[in-house]
């Protein structure tokens, strides 16, 4: 009896050990084909080192792409050029695209880990003296946890296309200050050449007269001054030219040699509203424009954060399921982990974040005055510089127009030396470089009362703008 049971028992630890060894190649197998699968799902790096010397060679050959044409190009053209080689708007474009996968990444469930574990002994009873384990580390990507992650990461997102619609926006106020500053320039130093003829023909006859006696040096040293005088505003428009000129340029992203001669159709019209318009956009402003929503959003991510600090007031729960192959005996354990809350029950990171998400709020309220104060300033100084261009227009320039009709009639009936008329020429220049001065503050406080309210009077450049950023949203 005793020795049929040996028999059997020894029958069947043969078997059971023959099942172990041939049980060992195939997990082997299994491991090197899954070791191998997995390196070939993986994607290959792709390096991209930086040249520096790459940007400033293509900056300074860089074409305007509008092209040349009659009779010349627009703000809304210039504008499209500016989508293209703006720095500031490629940049903001490639941080719509990162937050855009920062966005789809905080979706990816985290990482699990995987531990290998092996044990050989000699001493081992049984059919062998292995012992293979393989255990799974899941963290439980639930809850407040994930989608303060997911949302916050949003967030990220919307602020990139906030950013972008302000770094546009940004561009586009470039380009129409520039092309204002760039006009007046050009009226100016017209009217500025014709008041250094006017002076230098003043001198001439002056100095005629002083020789005569008919006048004192004093006279002479006056009008000369005078002529200086008029030779810097000259100058001041020349220079005014060249700096629109780079001001238009670093906004389009080009050298300044690009748009020296480029023709521009002068659409710096005046525009007309009703006080109940601005009223309107005033509160559109205050609670549309892109960096009062980044503030939104901003307050939003921090409120995120103090829903995950009162989250992790309670314990992470991390499972550990798992495969133990001991000496031919197969085991399911399963072990679960908890990442307990620090010792004060994250008191202190909630207080923090509470504190956040006060200032953030206040944040928010901060940008909304600005846009108010910017509002109103605006509109004080467009008033103030339309009440200016209007004395200019309507009462100093016609006086100086009328004065100047009744010197040209003495000098052309004889009565004077031709010395009245040119002061009075001169008087008429001076006048009209006042009016187109007043005329150029104007159209600055009109531009600074758009930027203000981040809305061009243009419908044509208000769909420009929006297209830009509707195009960025539907791309891949």
């Amino acid at each position: 009896m005793k020795a049929s049971n040996i028999t059997e028992w020894t029958s069947y630890s043969e078997t059971d050990d023959v099942a172990a060894n041939g049980r060992d190649p195939i997990l082997k197998h299994l491991a090197v084909i899954s070791f191998f699968l997995v390196l070939g799902a993986c994607a290959p790096y792709k390096p991209r080192p930086v040249d520096l010397g790459a940007y400033p060679l293509l900056y300074d050959v860089r074409p305007l792409e509008t092209g040349q044409r009659e009779p010349g190009h627009s703000e809304s053209e210039l504008l499209v050029q500016a989508l293209k080689t703006s720095p500031a708007i490629l940049l903001s474009q490639s941080s719509v695209l990162a937050a855009r996968a920062a966005s789809r990444s905080a979706r990816i469930h985290p990482a699990v880990s995987l531990s290998l574990t092996a044990e050989y002994s000699k001493a081992a009873g049984g059919s062998s003296p292995w012992l293979y384990g393989a255990a799974l580390d899941l963290p439980t990507d639930l809850g407040q946890r994930r989608d303060s992650r997911v949302q916050a990461a949003d967030l990220g997102a919307l602020q990139a296309y906030y950013a972008y619609a302000e770094a546009l926006w940004t561009t586009y106020s470039q380009v129409k200050h520039g092309l204002i500053d760039r006009l007046a320039a050009d009226e100016q130093r017209q009217v500025a050449s014709e008041l250094v003829l006017a002076r230098s023909t003043a001198v001439t006859l002056m100095a005629q007269r002083v020789e005569q006696g008919e006048e004192p040096g004093s006279s002479l040293v006056r009008m000369k001054s005078d002529l200086a005088a008029a030779q810097g505003l000259e100058r001041a428009a020349t220079a005014r030219r060249a700096s629109a000129d780079q001001a238009l340029a670093e906004a389009l992203g080009v050298t300044a040699d690009k748009v020296e001669t480029l023709q521009i159709i002068n659409e710096a019209d005046d525009a007309s509203f009703a006080q109940t318009d601005l009223t309107t956009w005033r509160r559109e402003a205050v609670l549309l424009r892109k960096d009062v929503l980044s503030a939104v959003a901003a307050y939003d991510r921090a409120d995120l954060d103090l829903r995950l600090a009162y989250a992790k007031q309670y314990p992470e729960v991390r499972l550990g399921p798992g495969y133990v192959w001991e000496r031919g005996v197969g085991k399911l354990p399963l072990v679960v982990g908890l990442s307990l809350p620090p010792y004060d029950l994250n008191r202190s990171a909630i207080a923090e974040a509470d504190a956040r998400r006060a200032m953030a709020g206040r944040a928010l309220e901060n940008s909304q005055a600005a846009v108010l104060a910017a509002v109103d300033q605006a509109w004080t100084a467009l008033k103030q510089a339309q009440a200016n261009q209007f004395q200019s227009n309507q009462v100093d320039l016609p006086l100086a127009q009328k004065a100047f009709g009744a010197a040209q009639m003495n000098y052309r009936f004889g009565e004077t030396d031709g010395l009245d008329f040119a002061a009075a020429k001169a008087t008429v220049a001076e006048a009209t470089m006042s009016a187109i001065e007043t005329r150029h503050l104007a159209r600055l406080a009109q531009a600074d009362l758009e930027d203000a309210l981040r809305r061009p009077f243009s419908l044509q450049d208000r769909l420009g703008l929006q297209s830009a950023i509707d195009r960025l949203k539907a791309e891949p």
